[in-house]
């Protein structure tokens, strides 16, 4: 039998651990791992914003779509080459910023926090596998508008093959730039996994890292002073510029904060939190010295009189006069389209419908829509006859990219302002607005400017030439409705609503009061008021507040938030109205009323799933988003039998596997496209109504170009054909 030499002591065997001591081991790993990978926390999070951005929402995907996009009408030109050409470079650029920035953050020393060379493998390949994952990110949102395309975007795949093929090609040279990168350094006896302070890094990196974040001062700079050019970018351009200068910011904060063992994110938090009473730069821009314009509008009645003298004049032979009503409900650019589409065509299309029209109730993008038609209608009015037709110009005007300064200013300007108690940089509110008037003025060629005039000015004196506006917004402190109008919103004529004007005290920009309802949630800001000394000498209660002039008083949201349909609204005017006509001494006029809905449906309906994830928590929230919908969906259906007036509906569809039309602020040509097919003489969706609207007029529509040109396009056309099939 062997023995062990003279003085060995027998090998103990290690004890067996209990699986709660692997756990615990287990957990601890994990905890030391998480900590290691905390100052990367700004990586996460740019990979998780585009992700969010471009694989889940709508509206993300109309951004990659109107990048990729060729012309519906000629398959042969780019509708945005220079976006599509700093495509590449600017994902290159987000996958760059968030390898080299993690790679340094990992290699940095800091005091107490775990060593690199306890995890060596997580050292040098998660950096670019994050940066790998930017690209393939953005391959994936290339994949999901192929598909769409597939299911009748009527788009040459070539354009995606090539782009995804490019993107492919990229991220193959960054994946051996850095592999070689690595190679070279492990030659030079470099370690990767060494961690040492800031001060011994080599003079190219400090370079690159400074460089990063002197591109990021500029950036900002310029969002602050030239936000409608840094909008020249586009949507997806701004996004992922953006994110790639988060990245090198937010990395400069986590370093600082982690150096002094001081949690800085936390504090920055708290200082917000603590300033946001004198942060506020949402106050609205009020036109000095248009008091005058508040206090001398008619009532509805007041309007309707003025409007309808006109109306028997011009139409003597009526027995009784149609009288439209509008009411056109939200859903960001989507709505605001469709909006304009509507009301355009019935204009162009409809003779005599303009003059029977008497008021239009709209809700947040279709408050934007119903502004622009205001603006067109009077731009055709002054232009002596040389504007013949509104829906060319309604149809460029929107297709301008209102989203690209609006997410400059959100992720720059405001952001920043957000950590300052004395509110000087521009808002994002502004940034949404001057876009929707720079593409007013890029219509006319700089010629007109109307869209950031006075919203009073540009209606005052045409009261019975055109229809009167009810933009609907929501007070954020007492839920009623806050209508910006060219009629004074009274009590006694609306019940539990507030007075846009009446609470500026001056007038407003049409973008503003436009804007006012269609305040998006988080995608633009509440708007403040500044008290004035107002007063409409009628006793009318303007406001529920008791403030002093000059005070911060109450803030207007998207009017959605209470109705998303301006259902409610119209069926006040005519209620108005109905009982006005019935006092003997109201003019002796006969009319039948109409409304008009202008809404977007899906065909067929979505069926509500059951929700059972944290039920218990987000039931209320849930509930809350749900009845914004519903409430909408019931005020339109009892607005006929309320009412009595017969009611027409032109629905924006949504077919099933085709192009979503999202809420946002950019619409791309495919769905632009779409809609402008669904409206006109010939369109499929909604020449019923069409015809009802001709019939209450006694004549025929007229032929659409706009409506035939985009059912000739041959996206269009497959679509319609795979429908039938």
């Amino acid at each position: 039998m062997a023995t062990d030499t003279v003085g060995a002591q027998p090998l103990a065997k290690a004890p067996d651990r209990t699986w709660v001591e692997r756990l615990s081991e287990g957990f601890a790993y994990l905890k030391r791992l998480y900590v290691f990978l905390l100052p990367l926390r700004f990586s996460f999070l740019a990979l998780a914003v585009v992700g969010f951005a471009f694989l889940i929402s709508d509206q993300g995907h109309d951004i990659i779509a109107a990048m990729t996009e060729n012309d519906p009408r000629n398959l042969e030109i780019s509708a945005h080459p220079w976006q599509r050409f700093f495509f590449v470079p600017l994902v290159s650029f987000l996958a760059v910023q968030i390898w080299y920035w993690s790679r340094t953050l990992l290699r940095v020393c800091f005091p107490g926090m775990p060593a690199a060379h306890d995890f060596p493998r997580t050292t040098v390949i998660l950096p670019r596998a994050l940066g790998v994952a930017a690209y393939v990110i953005m391959l994936l949102a290339l994949y999901r508008v192929g598909r769409e395309y597939e299911h009748g975007g009527g788009q040459p795949l070539t354009t995606l093959w090539r782009l995804a093929g490019c993107l492919a090609a990229a991220m193959v040279l960054f994946v051996l730039f850095c592999m070689g990168r690595r190679r070279m350094l492990e030659k030079r006896g470099h370690s990767l996994v060494r961690q040492k302070p800031v001060h011994q890094f080599a003079v190219s990196t400090k370079w690159l890292l400074g460089g990063t974040f002197a591109i990021s001062v500029l950036f900002f700079l310029s969002s602050c002073f030239f936000v409608q050019r840094t909008g020249r970018f586009g949507s997806m351009g701004i996004v992922l510029l953006s994110m790639a200068l988060w990245v090198s910011f937010g990395s400069i904060l986590v370093y600082l904060g982690t150096k002094v063992r001081m949690p800085v994110l936390t504090l920055m938090l708290g200082l917000a939190l603590l300033v946001s009473p004198l942060a506020d730069n949402h106050v609205l821009h009020t036109l000095p010295g248009t008091a005058d314009l508040v206090t001398s509008r008619p009532t509805v009645t007041e309007a309707f009189d003025r409007w309808s003298a006109r109306l028997a004049h011009d139409y003597p032979n009526e027995a009784q006069h149609p009288v439209f009503v509008v009411a056109t409900e939200g859903g960001g650019i989507r709505a605001a389209y469709w909006t304009a589409a509507v009301l355009t065509a019935l204009d162009d299309g409809i003779p005599g419908f303009r003059n029977h029209l008497f008021a239009v109730s709209a809700v947040s993008g279709g408050a934007v829509g119903s502004a622009a038609y205001a603006a067109l209608v009077t731009r055709q009015m002054d232009s002596g006859g040389t504007l013949q037709k509104l829906r060319p110009a309604a149809q460029e005007m929107l297709s301008y990219d209102s989203l690209a300064p609006t997410l400059s200013a959100m992720t720059q300007q405001d952001f920043v302002q957000r950590f300052i108690p004395y509110p000087f940089l521009p808002d994002r509110a502004r940034a949404l607005e001057g876009g929707w008037e720079t593409a007013w003025r890029d219509v006319w060629k700089q010629k007109d400017d109307r869209f950031a005039h006075g919203f009073l000015a540009l209606l005052h004196g045409r009261e019975d030439r055109m229809p009167s506006f009810f933009l609907n917004g929501t007070t954020v402190e007492t839920g009623e409705r806050m209508i910006g109008s060219n009629c004074r919103i009274t009590s006694s004529e609306f019940r539990n609503a507030l007075d846009v004007f009446a609470a500026a005290g001056s007038d407003l920009r049409v973008s503003t009061t436009a804007h006012n309802s269609a305040r998006f949630t988080y995608v633009s800001p509440a708007g403040t008021f500044r008290r004035t000394a107002y007063t409409d000498g009628r006793n009318d209660q303007y406001s529920p507040y008791d403030c002093k002039a000059g005070d911060r008083c109450e803030h207007v949201v998207d009017g959605g938030y209470l109705d998303n349909s301006g259902a409610i609204t119209a069926a006040e005017i005519l209620e108005t109205l109905q009982h006005h006509l019935r006092d003997p001494n109201a003019p002796r006029i006969a009319i039948d009323p109409h409304v008009i809905i202008i809404s977007f449906e899906k065909d067929p309906p979505a069926r509500a799933a059951s929700e059972r994830w944290l039920d218990e928590s987000l039931s209320p929230v849930r509930a809350l988003m749900s009845t914004r919908g519903a409430r909408a969906d019931l005020a339109v259906s009892r607005i006929g039998p309320q009412t009595g007036a017969h009611v027409i509906d032109f629905h924006l569809v949504q077919r099933p596997h085709t192009i979503p039309m999202p809420l946002g602020w950019l619409l791309s040509l495919h769905t632009r496209t779409l809609i402008d097919a669904q409206v006109g003489d010939g369109a499929q969706e909604n020449k019923e109504a069409m015809r009802q609207v001709a019939d209450a007029l006694k004549t025929t529509a007229l032929p659409d170009a706009v409506q035939r040109s985009a059912a000739a396009a041959p996206m269009v056309k497959e679509i319609r054909q795979s429908q039938k099939n």
